[in-house]
């Protein structure tokens, strides 16, 4: 269990560390498009920038559960977490089999990139799903013993 609960701190951690950097980076450029007066396009932009900051600013408060579902061993912090790499697992899934079908044969750039993301998200899903299983026997085993 201890080797589980590392790897989901780590996991944990470098999805924050990534939220944290993303959400710097996105306020500094809403910054920059606050203080320009140019009217063309502005709305659609901060828009889009408010929405990216709400998607960094949740997976960083995703990590954060992790974090803390891993170190005081509450299987249910660990859900939403879990989601997020069942959600992203789903999509690759679907980007890869709609460009397989559309792209000519023989021109297969699309699976250099998404075949080693795919076996990343594998990786994480199954140290998610490993850590949840893990608490979910100990929480059982304790309450036997009561």
């Amino acid at each position: 269990m201890e080797m589980l609960t590392t790897q989901s701190l780590i996991i944990g951690s470098f999805g924050m560390a990534f939220c944290l950097a993303c959400t710097a980076i996105e306020v500094r450029d809403l910054s920059i498009k606050l203080r320009r007066k140019d009217e063309s396009q502005e709305s659609h932009d901060k828009q889009k920038s408010f929405l990216n900051l709400a998607m960094y600013l949740g997976g960083a408060l995703f990590s954060l559960l992790l974090i803390w579902g891993s170190l005081k061993e509450h299987r249910l912090a660990i859900i939403p977490a879990l989601l997020c790499v069942v959600g992203a697992l789903g999509f690759t899934l679907f980007y890869m089999g709609y460009n397989l079908i559309f792209i000519p044969f023989g021109h297969f750039e699309v699976l250099r990139t998404t075949v080693p993301l795919l076996g990343v998200q594998v990786l994480v899903f199954h140290i998610l799903a490993s850590t949840f299983g893990e608490m979910r026997r100990g929480a059982q085993t304790f309450y036997d013993r009561i």
